[in-house]
Order: C-alpha cells, then sequence, then structure tokens
C-alpha cells in the first residue's frame, strides 16, 4: 500500500528512546519509538506455545489524572495474571513513545504493538469517528451509539481492520468542554460570536464544533497550551475536561463551559500482525480483557468528572452548564453546520447511517 510505504519511509528515522515503563507507573514525559517491540522468550512473538513469555509494548495518551491511566495499569496487571506470567504488557502513558499521530502509525506498521489511543482521521478518517461532535453527551449515550455492535463501532472497526489493525472497542474518555480565562458572551446562544480565542486540537472535527458553538479556533498542539494561555495567545482550549484543568491549568483557567460536545473516545486496537503471532490462548486473554477495558469506561467517568467539577468551582473557577433546552440549541447548529462540513472528510454516506442510527 502506497500510504503505508509512506508512513514507514517517513517513521524509519526516529529515535529510539524513553525508559520502559513497566505495567503500574511511570513518568508522564514525552518520547519518541521505534523499532519492532513484540518479544518472547524464544527470539518472537511466535504464535507458538502460551508459555512462552510474549512482551508487548501498549502505548496510552492519558494522563495519570485521568481514570484511563488507572484502567490501562489494571489491564496489564489483569492480562498478567490470567495469562500466569507469560503475556507481559509494558505499559507507556502519557504519550512516552510519541504523540497519539505517531503512534497510531506506528501501531499500523507494528513497531509498535498496541494501544488505547485516538486514530487519526487524517490518515483513517472513519475509525476516527468517535470525535465527530454532537453524537454522544453522557457515558450512557456513548454506550449506546459507540458500544460493541453499534453503528459507529462497526463502521471503526473495518476502517481500522483496512489498515492492519485490529480493534477490541471504543473506550469512553469523557466528553470535552471549553476552558479559558476570558468571559464568552452569551455562550448558551451559538449563533452569538463569543469574542474568545481558544486552542483547538490538530482535528477537523474538534475545529468545526469549536466554530459552531461561536467561539475563534486556532489548531495547537497540547504541549503548547499553557504557555500559550499565559502569554495571551489565546484565551482557552477545547478538548479539555474538568480533570486536565485541575492537573495542568488550574492557575490560569477562570471559565469552564460545559458543553459536552466531543467525545475522548479512545480506541482498544493492536497491530493485526502481532495479534495473530499471538498463541489462542494469548489471543482469547488479551481480547477478553481489552473488551473488559472498554467495558469499565463507561462507569469510570461520570462520578470521577462531576467530582472534579466540584473542585473546580470551589477553587473559584466559573462553571457553565447548560439547560437542556439550552443544549438542544447548540447540538442542533453542530449537527447542521459541522456534520455538513464534515461530509468532505468522513463522507456524506456515513452520516446518512449515523441520522439513521440516531433517529434523526
Amino acid at each position: 500500500m502506497k500510504k503505508r510505504s509512506l508512513m514507514a519511509a517517513a517513521l524509519a528515522v526516529a529515535v529510539m528512546a524513553t525508559a520502559l515503563t513497566g505495567c503500574g507507573g511511570g513518568s508522564s514525559s514525552g518520547g519518541a519509538s521505534g523499532g519492532s517491540s513484540a518479544s518472547a522468550s524464544s527470539g518472537g512473538a511466535s504464535g507458538g506455545s502460551s508459555d512462552e513469555v510474549v512482551t508487548l509494548r501498549f502505548a496510552g495518551q492519558s494522563p495519570e489524572s485521568s481514570p484511563a491511566y488507572a484502567e490501562s495499569e489494571w489491564f496489564c496487571e489483569k492480562v498478567k495474571e490470567d495469562s500466569n506470567g507469560t503475556l507481559i504488557i509494558e505499559f507507556y502513558p502519557y504519550n512516552q513513545l510519541g504523540d497519539s499521530a505517531q503512534v497510531y502509525e506506528e501501531i499500523i506498521m507494528g513497531t509498535i504493538d498496541m494501544g488505547l489511543i485516538n486514530p487519526q482521521e487524517t490518515i483513517t478518517p472513519l475509525a476516527a469517528v468517535g470525535k465527530i461532535p454532537g453524537i454522544a453527551f453522557s457515558e450512557e449515550e456513548f454506550k449506546e451509539y459507540f458500544g460493541p455492535g453499534s453503528y459507529c463501532d462497526t463502521v471503526t472497526n473495518q476502517a481500522l481492520a483496512d489498515v492492519g489493525v485490529r480493534c477490541f472497542g471504543t473506550y469512553f474518555g469523557g466528553i470535552t468542554g471549553i476552558a479559558t480565562n476570558k468571559e464568552a458572551k452569551e455562550p448558551a446562544n451559538p449563533d452569538v460570536p463569543k469574542g474568545v480565542l481558544v486552542r483547538s486540537p490538530a482535528s477537523t472535527a474538534y475545529t468545526s464544533a469549536i466554530l459552531a458553538l461561536g467561539f475563534e479556533a486556532t489548531p495547537m498542539a497540547y504541549s503548547e497550551i499553557y504557555t500559550s494561555m499565559q502569554t495571551g495567545i489565546v484565551d482557552g482550549y477545547g478538548g479539555g475536561m474538568p480533570h486536565t484543568v485541575i492537573a495542568s491549568f488550574g492557575d490560569l483557567v477562570k471559565y469552564y463551559y460545559d458543553y459536552n460536545i466531543v467525545s475522548e473516545a479512545l480506541c482498544a486496537m493492536i497491530n493485526e500482525d502481532v495479534y495473530s503471532k499471538l498463541s489462542p490462548e494469548h489471543q482469547k486473554i488479551l481480547g477478553d480483557n481489552y473488551a473488559e477495558l472498554v467495558a469499565r469506561s463507561y462507569s469510570a467517568f461520570g462520578d470521577y468528572e462531576e467530582g472534579c467539577m466540584d473542585q473546580l468551582e470551589e477553587s473559584g473557577v466559573t462553571v457553565v452548564k447548560f439547560t437542556e433546552e439550552e443544549r438542544q440549541a447548540y447540538v442542533e447548529k453542530v449537527r447542521e453546520t459541522s456534520w455538513t462540513a464534515l461530509e468532505d472528510v468522513y463522507g456524506k454516506e456515513f452520516f446518512d447511517g449515523l441520522r439513521k442510527e440516531m433517529g434523526l
């Protein structure tokens, strides 16, 4: 495949880095990666006997403040326990192996074995439908529209399979709002310009949602947010949740707008070639626990984020919530403008199917 060849050439020069973080912890520093990571006591993940010790590298993007961090540690320990120590998952959290774009490319190539990350819409748009704004506004709705057997789940799985990646479900990582140090004008009215410039992730879906709500948006890496807010380059950021404000931006943020407009949808994935070389016993252990990790996510974030919201208010941040009527008004605007614009990325056929699935 031409695209895969181009990615291979681009990543061949990646620098090997970062000290290994075993399952159960590690620092939250970034780093690059490279080289094949699956290994066994006999020299590779051979797919032979499940008595061989197989080691796989598992990349995460969530900070330690996120439940996804601890849940990923649980997953690694459970796999080790269920396999009697013959299947070891080495956890590299919080972008230690590179940002989600690089990690995703390397999982496709097989130079990183597996991950709990965002697929990149620039590579496989239909694998990244979890980023589309205005679909789910709670963990219950996320489970309905992205859970096993749903329309979005089927589309995502096929898109990943087309690039040689197996998906065991979409992990619910919360739903994002907008955090600012400047008050927005009439935040409930999407037709009113907010007079606030916010950072957007480098994602057409995120940017379209922020613009539809009436904010100005500029693409920016997550690592640049703090300095950019501190120096006045931007007034805030989109693509964050209450726990990220507390963990990283508490001294800068004055307002948190609880739009719940874009889900943090992380795919539980593994390179298909790596998976196929595992023994049937290891395949089952890995698949069962990946599916359980996804299932646990539906309950992991709800109460946690409510607690974080309370902490924000206690710290002096103005938390702006919306009535059901207000939410419906801006959701309709987002779906009308953002979904139409995103047909160029995801295809009209996908949105026709999504509207049918949602009864719209």
